[in-house]
């Protein structure tokens, strides 16, 4: 009769097991080094994008100013200057408007504007009950994203207006700083350093065009 003997089994074969293993890390390691490459040179291609982008801007900034100088140096009357200056300063920051505020001893007058709406062309305050004032005495840039949250602003003033948002920056002359620019925007913004060098590059601008206007009025 057939009799059938059971053969013990192999003991396991552990050298196959631990180059199994082996090499399923080296594949996985292996992705994982190809997924973080993708992801280094994703992010290179990022920052690469930012500086062409940012040269494009600094480049654009540079051709702005020098046009605005240009167009500064074409107008040699102070009644056609201001009115520009404010309509230039409007275009260089990307506002919905623009002042320019003039210093008469212990009060500021608004001499011209360039606005989506009106602002307060032709009216006088106190030299330090607006933030124009502010900005002339203190011969400082004041960077106020709500108007309604900073001291410095009358805010009666502002009720009936469309602003929200402004940048004030004071214009040095030989004489010291007796005028400012404004510029405003109807939604809140918080001016950025494009903008703020923009508008301080600016202000240097017209201060040179504003004396040679002087002496034609």
């Amino acid at each position: 009769a057939f009799r059938f003997t059971p053969r013990p089994l192999d003991p396991p074969d552990w050298t196959a097991a631990v180059i199994f293993a082996f090499v399923s890390l080296v594949i996985v390691l292996w992705a994982e080094s190809i997924r973080r490459g993708g992801r280094r040179a994703a992010e290179s291609r990022r920052v690469s994008d930012r500086d062409r982008i940012d040269g494009e801007a600094r480049l654009h900034d540079v051709q702005s100013v020098v046009a605005v100088n240009r167009d500064l140096a074409n107008h040699i009357d102070l009644q056609g200057l201001l009115p520009k200056i404010c309509r230039l300063a409007r275009t260089l920051a990307g506002a919905d408007g623009a002042t320019f505020v003039v210093r008469e001893g212990e009060r500021v007058r608004y001499v011209a504007e360039d606005a989506m709406a009106p602002l307060w062309a032709g009216q006088t305050f106190p030299i330090d009950h607006c933030i124009s004032g502010w900005s002339i005495s203190a011969r400082e840039t004041a960077i106020i994203e709500d108007v309604y949250a900073d001291s410095r602003i009358p805010v009666e003033a502002y009720r009936r207006t469309f602003v929200k948002s402004l940048l004030m920056v004071p214009v040095h002359s030989e004489r010291g700083v007796v005028s400012a620019i404004g510029t405003y925007w109807a939604e809140r913004h918080r001016p950025t350093e494009r903008e703020i060098g923009l508008l301080e590059g600016f202000a240097r601008a017209a201060s040179d065009a504003i004396p040679i206007a002087h002496l034609f009025a």
